[in-house]
């Protein structure tokens, strides 16, 4: 009788301590969205990425988003700027009381409706850039999460064909000692920031061409690999953010 009973009481702190977020620790992300004019068909796929990647935030994680357009870092605005709620870790969800429950289910509310209200404003805008100045969004991460003890991470959600009067991959003559002649330019010009610790995620990355969305990807890894950033995912599409 008293073995069943332990049993009992095993189960039921179980069952409890799932209700309650785990103790991982925040993390820091920079989600760059492509508002170039043609991104506009592709804005539904990356509206579901971001909730996608909001709801893999563990809890106490810094969210910040902003908008790719014909001169990202000169224009960027950290249009939406959240940091998820998380259980205290100092407590114990055993020993929490109701007072901190409550507490805490109040900020998941909060946190929500913030959700919900800036991303809606943030996919309602309808000006869209004529150019796609994807590459000095790089020195954005940088500026924005210069140094941070916990992991930092920057997403894109863009077709990543970079157009700009003085680069347009769509366009530009793109192989392997073409992709390191500009490589090598891009460096010594230093438009490529340290991205030490960074992980780099890529959703929407498109073109109609397939010989030529190899090419640009292969631009990319070449550009981040120079920023020492960890290419984590590389993509039209994202299966999972592993954060």
């Amino acid at each position: 009788m008293k073995l069943r009973h332990l049993i009992l009481i095993v189960l039921m702190i179980v069952a409890g301590c799932n209700y309650f977020p785990q103790h991982r620790q925040g993390i820091s992300v920079l989600a760059l969205v492509d508002y170039s004019q043609s991104s506009q068909v592709f804005h539904p796929e990356y509206q579901r990425t971001l909730k996608q990647l909001i709801e893999a935030l563990p809890p106490h994680s810094h969210l910040i988003v902003g908008r790719i357009c014909e001169n990202t870092e000169a224009k960027f605005i950290p249009e939406i700027n959240l940091i998820s709620p998380g259980w205290d870790s100092k407590l114990s969800e055993m020993t929490a009381e109701k007072p901190e429950l409550d507490e805490y289910n109040q900020q998941k509310i909060q946190y929500q409706a913030q959700i919900d209200s800036s991303f809606k404003a943030f996919f309602a805008q309808t000006q869209f850039s004529q150019f796609t100045d994807v590459l000095s969004s790089l020195r954005i991460a940088s500026e924005v999460f210069p140094q941070a003890e916990s992991k930092r991470v920057l997403v894109f959600l863009s077709d990543m064909l970079h157009d700009t009067p003085e680069l347009n991959l769509e366009r530009a003559a793109l192989d392997e000692s073409n992709i390191d002649q500009v490589t090598n330019q891009l460096i010594q010009q230093k438009r490529i920031p340290d991205l030490t610790g960074f992980e780099i995620y890529v959703a929407g990355a498109y073109c109609s061409d397939e010989t030529r969305y190899r090419a640009v990807r292969e631009f990319w890894e070449g550009v981040f690999h120079a920023a020492s950033a960890q290419i984590i995912s590389y993509g039209h599409s994202i299966t999972s953010f592993n954060f």
